[in-house]
């Protein structure tokens, strides 16, 4: 490692019947005080990008082996080149190493537990072995007669066979020969440096240089994007030739050597790939770069991600790939049923959860929940409709939504959708004292006419609010010191007792009106109480020191309409039913003597 980058491996590959043993030497794979290799991955031949390889199984053992055997018997019969990389704990991967062997397509099945028999060899051929004899397993041999082999690159391949005449895969060797050479010569001075790309001839001298002398190559290179390797070799002032030394690195189609004052035209970035790279536009040298963190969240998605980074001169040269590893974590979406509201009755209604969204801006799905006997035109869509009941009493539907990111679900909102006639006749009605009222109708009120009698007693209070018109009519009686407004609404909005629940989840009635779960009032030594409350429409009434037959109890919708009239007898509990009503509040009036109580009753 250097610089914090994973430079190379040293490994071994032993070779099986059809199967490829990976061992990779400890000393290689972390250097002390540098990061920890968190990642290695492999691949034959063709890069298939970086983070794209076959990964291998981390281990914190002193050497690691690979757990599983690599299957071979896919490629094809010939060399090929297994490459190693790795990324460390700060997401830097190193460059690739590569060790090639050769492949059978044929090979029998393993015989590890058969002793050898035979060891055979053959120099820059696979076929004409020689036999070195018959030598039993783990001997260790050397070839020591005179080879008469030219000057240049040579390799030498052995082979192994056991006691049943099956044949194991070739080691290669490869080595240098040169004709004059002669012993050590350490003391002798490096006269020229020389290199090659991709080949091991056609080498061209980088002058005449002391030893250890660092040297750069500063032409420009003319390379092909991919894997390319540089072979160096030093001569003495004897001409004596020291053996190659190889480099692999990787390349870009227009990369050249450093031009340090030639201005950044363009910055380019990539998410985990070393292709698709995006522009940012033009800058100077030194200028530093952000890129907004939602943008990049949009563009990667959550997860565990590489961003990769190029620059481009005026001359369209690039610049090396620098890597950088990152993660978003993934969060809940928020759900968003849209805005509570009231809705005329038989109409259709349409739900809009669109405004949901995800911070990750993942696809979102939409689940919808409806009361029971509303049907929507589809749980999941985003804006589904469904038909507005026919009701007796204004009704409140609360709808529920949650949203999910493929992974997480958000958590469930609320629309309350208030339905309420859209037209209403109020007639033969008595709105009387002590009762506050509110009727609402999403189109027309009409008061009396046809010769009928709607009374405003002295003491009521009453709004009527339409979106429409408001009506007036002959039997409209208004007493002295009753109180009546009617209003004509323009920005949708109705009565006040029916938006208090407004945004409140359900049970609706329950949590937003604010009632008594017992009443009980004391007028002029008389005790009244009315219970349980809330109650599904059927409660109880106890009257204490009151005269017999002389309690008198009504109960009102809050169109003023009588839902119950009837007398209750004192000094025991009276069951009262209201029957088949609707849910909704409803108003108690009870009369005692020259007393009367007035008190809110929730039927749920």
């Amino acid at each position: 490692m250097e610089n914090g980058h994973w430079k190379r491996f040293l490994f071994q590959i032993l070779f099986g019947l059809g199967h490829l043993f990976l061992f990779i030497l400890p000393q290689a794979v972390k250097a002390e005080g540098y990061d920890s290799i968190q990642v290695i991955e492999y691949y034959f031949d063709q890069d298939p990008g970086i983070g794209l390889g076959i990964k291998l199984e981390t281990d914190s053992t002193p050497a690691y082996v690979t757990n599983d055997v690599i299957d071979i018997s896919g490629l094809e019969n010939g060399m090929h080149t297994l490459y190693l990389r790795s990324q460390d704990s700060t997401g830097i991967w190193g460059v690739p190493c590569g060790k090639t062997f050769y492949s059978y397509r044929l090979l029998e099945t393993d015989s590890t537990n058969v002793p050898l028999a035979n060891l055979e060899f053959s120099f820059d051929s696979i076929t004409g072995f020689s036999s070195l004899g018959e030598i039993s397993q783990d001997t260790s041999v050397l070839v020591s007669a005179n080879l008469e082999l030219t000057q240049g690159m040579h390799t030498v391949y052995f082979r192994s066979s056991d006691t049943s005449s099956y044949i194991g895969s070739m080691v290669p060797k490869t080595f240098f020969v040169y004709e004059k050479t002669k012993g050590d010569s350490a003391n002798v001075p490096v006269a020229n440096l020389e290199y090659s790309i991709d080949s091991i001839t056609g080498f061209s001298s980088l002058g005449e240089i002391s030893q250890d002398t660092s040297a750069l190559i500063s032409a420009n290179l003319e390379l092909t994007t991919g894997m390319h390797t540089v072979y160096f070799r030093s001569s003495d002032t004897s001409l004596y030739i020291g053996s190659m030394v190889p480099k692999t690195f990787f390349a870009y189609e227009k990369t050249r050597a450093d031009l340090a004052n030639v201005p950044i035209t363009d910055i380019e970035f990539s998410f985990d790939s070393i292709t698709g790279f995006r522009p940012m536009g033009s800058f100077s040298a030194d200028t530093v770069v952000e890129l907004a963190g939602d943008l990049i969240q949009h563009l990667a998605g959550h997860g565990d991600h590489n961003i990769l980074f190029r620059a481009k001169d005026e001359n369209d040269f690039y610049s090396n790939v620098i890597t950088g590893a990152f993660n978003f974590e993934n969060e809940p979406p928020v759900a968003d049923a849209g805005a509570d509201r009231f809705v005329a009755e038989s109409t259709l209604v349409q739900l809009d959860g669109s405004v949901s969204a995800d911070p990750n801006r993942d696809q979102l799905s939409y689940h919808w929940t409806a009361p029971d006997g509303i049907s929507l035109s589809s749980n999941s869509d985003a804006k589904p409709t469904f038909t507005a009941p026919e009701i007796i009493d204004d009704s409140l539907l609360t709808f529920y939504l949650y949203v999910d990111d493929g992974l997480l679900d958000s958590p469930v909102d609320t629309v309350l959708i208030i339905v309420i006639h859209d037209q209403i006749v109020l007639s033969d009605s008595l709105f009387m004292s002590e009762i506050a009222d509110c009727i609402n109708a999403f189109s027309t009120i009409t008061v009396a006419g046809d010769g009928e009698s709607v009374i405003f007693a002295s003491g009521s209070s009453t709004e009527l609010i339409a979106s429409q018109s408001i009506r007036f009519l002959p039997g409209f009686h208004a007493e002295s010191g009753s109180d009546m407004n009617a209003y004509i609404t323009t920005n949708g909005s109705f009565c006040d007792q029916l938006l208090q629940p407004l945004g409140l989840a359900a049970p609706v009635v329950e949590k937003s009106i604010k009632v008594q779960d017992e009443i009980k009032n004391k007028l002029n030594g008389v005790d009244i109480k009315v219970y349980p409350n809330p109650n599904n429409g059927q409660f109880k009434i106890t009257v204490s020191g009151a005269r017999e037959n002389q309690t008198e109890v009504y109960v009102y919708n809050l169109l003023g309409n009588t839902v119950y009239s009837g007398r209750i007898t004192s000094s025991s509990v009276n069951k009262i039913s209201l029957g088949n009503v609707s849910q909704g509040l409803y108003m108690v009036k009870i009369f005692t003597g020259d007393n009367s109580l007035t008190c809110k009753l929730v039927v749920k």
